[in-house]
């Protein structure tokens, strides 16, 4: 399966997995660690310590052998938009700068105004790798429901129609499509349509 594989994410550090990382260099493929600048940054709207947790960020990278970062975050502040905005360009700009040919993408979500984040998808894109699209769990309402209710009433994690939109979205938003990598789920979920609408029956076997 090496060769359908592009990048390797991970979390925490890869080092009791050496061997991992060592083979998938081998095949020419990139580990990239995600990461979260909330985890380090107090204030993300201050410059310094963004700063910081790139620095650090890059200094894990260059001792652990790994190619870049996965920034990993999806809240929303709409007092810390714009230093989220900042975090990320910064990021992409100077794991490029300082390690050559390292890879830096964010995890977006499954459409551009998603929760009312309405992050900076376009300047964002055109300083990073590419944008991960979330495509799961994409139904709000729906999710608000289940835990109202039970587990046996979630819709399809990733309709083909929500899919298709979302992308569309950030297209309309003028992110190059080049950048867009669609991120779809592998839980195993069983559905039944009833009345054309599709209920959780259990996981697959």
């Amino acid at each position: 399966p090496w060769d359908k594989i592009t990048t390797i994410g991970f979390f925490s550090d890869i080092t009791d997995r050496l061997d991992l990382r060592d083979y998938a260099h081998d095949q020419g493929k990139k580990l990239v660690r995600g990461t979260n600048p909330f985890n380090s940054c107090d204030d993300i709207n201050n410059e310094t310590q963004r700063a910081a947790w790139i620095q650090k960020e890059i200094s894990s990278a260059l001792e652990q052998g790994y190619d870049g970062i996965n920034i990993d975050y999806e809240g929303h502040d709409p007092d810390k938009v714009d230093g989220f905005n900042q975090a990320v360009i910064e990021a992409c700009n100077t794991f490029h700068e300082q390690m050559p040919g390292s890879e830096v993408s964010i995890d977006a979500p499954f459409y551009p105004h998603y929760e009312g984040r309405n992050y900076d998808y376009v300047s964002i894109a055109n300083a990073c790798d590419y944008l991960f699209i979330m495509a799961y769990d994409g139904e709000f309402w729906d999710n608000i429901q289940c835990v109202a209710t039970s587990p046996n009433c979630s819709m399809a994690t990733a309709p083909l129609q929500l899919c298709e939109y979302g992308i569309q979205q950030y297209i309309a938003l003028g992110v190059d499509p080049t950048k867009l990598y669609l991120g779809l789920p592998w839980y195993g979920l069983k559905y039944e349509y009833i009345e054309g609408v599709p209920f959780y029956t259990g996981q697959i076997e």
